[in-house]
């Protein structure tokens, strides 16, 4: 799991809870609701670990820079047979 995101579980699924509600509210907001979680390799994505992955890693800007996006996708346990994980996880985090 990514540095920050190491905490009890029930204070992870509280942070998580106020995440989604609040990215929920702003995609509804810019009318673009979301009607379920993204997924990759039949596995739901954690919006928030993908979050705090990148931004303890100094955020979008660096993590792109440093083409770093394989390292935000090994905190997924992605099956191998995703192999653009790293680039569709990318693609993920700016929409």
């Amino acid at each position: 799991m990514a540095e920050g995101t190491r905490k009890n579980p029930l204070e992870y699924q509280r942070e998580y809870n106020e995440f989604m509600y609040k990215l929920k509210r702003f995609l509804t907001s810019k009318d673009m609701p979301m009607k379920k979680l993204p997924q990759f390799g039949g596995q739901d994505i954690d919006l928030y670990l993908l979050y705090k992955t990148v931004t303890n890693l100094g955020g979008w800007l660096k993590v792109t820079d440093d083409r770093n996006w394989h390292e935000v996708a090994k905190n997924f346990n992605l099956p191998p047979s995703c192999l653009n994980s790293a680039f569709a996880l990318r693609q993920l985090y700016v929409r």
